[in-house]
Order: C-alpha cells, then sequence, then structure tokens
C-alpha cells in the first residue's frame, strides 16, 4: 500500500484535500465547455440575450482563472506523495541515498586478534574510535555502526563470516540499502605483497589472490569498488595460511600503525568524492 495514501498518515489529509480539489476544478471546466458547446438558448429576447453573454463571460473568465489553480493543486499532489514516500522508506531502513558502506576485513574471535589476515579490522577500529562510532551492533552477518564522517553518513562494518565468506555480509549491505558499489562501497583489506607501512588504492581490478576481496565480488556482482589494502609484510615462501595469520613483528608494527592513519584519511578524501587525490596521495611506497 502506498503509506502516503493511508487514511492515518501524516499527510494524507493534504493528498486528499488537494486531489480532490483539483479534479473537482477540472470536473467544472469541463461541464461548462460541455454545456456551451451542446446547449443553445431559444425565443430569447435581444435584452435578455445579452445580459445572458455578458453573465456567460463572467463565468468563464471565472473558471479560465481556477485551471492555473487546478494544475498547481495536482503538481503538489504528486509531489507530496513522492516526498513522503521517500521519507517513508528512509525511517524504515529500506532506502537510503548518500551513504557509504565502509568494511573492514579480517576473522573473528580473540585468535585471530591483531592478525596479518586483520589488518582491515584493525583499520576501521581505527577509524571508529576517530570518529566516535561504535561497532557493536550485531545484524547481517557482521558487526556494524553507524555514523558520521565530514558530513557524510557511514556504516562501518566488520563481518563474522570469517574472510573466505565476508562477501555474504558486505553484499547482504549493499542489497539491503541499494547502495551502488562504485560510489558508495570502501573495503579495508591486508596485501601480502605490500611491506608494512604501504597502502594501495584502488577503484576496480581483480582480488589480487584475496580471497576476502574475491568473495565480495562475487557477491556484489562487481570488481568496481573502492578497496584500500594495507601492507602486512611480502610473503616470500612457506605456508601462505601460517604467514597471514601470524602478527607482525615488532619492529614492523610502527610502520602499520602510522599506515592505518593514513589509510583512515585515504577514506575520509574517498567519502569526499576525491578517489584519484587518495591515489595520487597515499599509492606512493615509504619503504
Amino acid at each position: 500500500m502506498d503509506l502516503a495514501k493511508s487514511p492515518g498518515s501524516e499527510p494524507f489529509f493534504i493528498w486528499n484535500f488537494s486531489s480532490v480539489l483539483a479534479r473537482a476544478m477540472i470536473a467544472i471546466t469541463a461541464a461548462n465547455a460541455f454545456l456551451k458547446k451542446h446547449f443553445c438558448i431559444v425565443g430569447m429576447s435581444p435584452d435578455s440575450l445579452t445580459n445572458s453573454v455578458i453573465s456567460e463571460k463572467k463565468n468563464e473568465s471565472a473558471i479560465t482563472r481556477l485551471i492555473p489553480i487546478a494544475c498547481l493543486c495536482l503538481v503538489l499532489n504528486s509531489l507530496i506523495v513522492y516526498y513522503y514516500n521517500i521519507l517513508c522508506k528512509l525511517s524504515s531502513g529500506g532506502y537510503i541515498n548518500h551513504m557509504f558502506l565502509i568494511a573492514g576485513l579480517g576473522n573473528p574471535g580473540t585468535k585471530y586478534e591483531h592478525t596479518r589476515h586483520n589488518a582491515g579490522f584493525d583499520t576501521i577500529d581505527a577509524l571508529a574510535e576517530k570518529y566516535g562510532i561504535e561497532i557493536k551492533k550485531s545484524e547481517r552477518k557482521a558487526l556494524s555502526g553507524q555514523g558520521v564522517i565530514n558530513g557524510e553518513k557511514v556504516i562501518l562494518i566488520k563481518p563474522q563470516t570469517f574472510m573466505n565468506l565476508s562477501g555474504e555480509s558486505v553484499g547482504d549491505f549493499v542489497n539491503f540499502y541499494k547502495l551502488d558499489p562504485e560510489t558508495q562501497l570502501i573495503v579495508f583489506s591486508d596485501d601480502v605483497t605490500l611491506e608494512a607501512g604501504n597502502i594501495r588504492i584502488r577503484k576496480k581490478g581483480s582480488a589480487g589472490g584475496h580471497n576476502g576481496l574475491k568473495n565480495i565480488i562475487e557477491h556484489v556482482g562487481t570488481d568496481k569498488f573502492v578497496r584500500i589494502r594495507l601492507g602486512v609484510g611480502i610473503f616470500k615462501s612457506g605456508d601462505m595460511a601460517d604467514f597471514v595469520l601470524s602478527r607482525l613483528p615488532q619492529e614492523d608494527q610502527q610502520f602499520f600503525d602510522e599506515a592505518r592513519k593514513r589509510a583512515c584519511k585515504a577514506a575520509e578524501l574517498i567519502l569526499a568524492g576525491n578517489v584519484n587525490e587518495a591515489m595520487n596521495e597515499f599509492n606512493a611506497k615509504i619503504r
């Protein structure tokens, strides 16, 4: 049911009044034109005919003035319905414009805290702390928190599906809030091809061997979304799983902490629509 047309909804009276008034004015105008076309007066004296013509012109002038008012009422009626439906969808969470989804990837549980693979979790925690956003609500297979960053409404999430299934949560948020991944999604993840301290920002592209990004691409249906990848040391040999589930050595931790701050600043630029500027400023290697 269209909520704006439901009795008891706030704009129902205005909608109903403007609609009825417009239709009544149109009906009067149409009836007047019909009577003029299909009826004539026979046997009237010249004086009566003259008076009738004068009276008819006055009535025609008055009715003509009602036509713009009728049109205005119809326009008002349409605007009320359109904008109130948007407000209803906003309040119900079914439709939100100008919102960004920022996802930090990682694995849930104390066992995986601050491991290389949880670089996304650590970065989004830093962003949340900077802007006073609490990421604690459990929804859509993630912990989430809503807030505002530099005037932009954001949802910060930490998928709880484990890394390889991150797309189940991210895709669910994108679909529920009707977001455009290309312009309203930012993902923080780790990168084993970069030294700790470096970050790499991309607007699109393949997952580059990262299973979390691969799963997101599958669930949102496109590889066109911004990802900010944080270096966690270059993997050279051995078991990849052991490497990404280990923690950074102390000498690299300080570089990673600085990289998190730079990644947050990059996200701020991206929220302002300056993706290319963020890439130019932060993609340069520092070590």
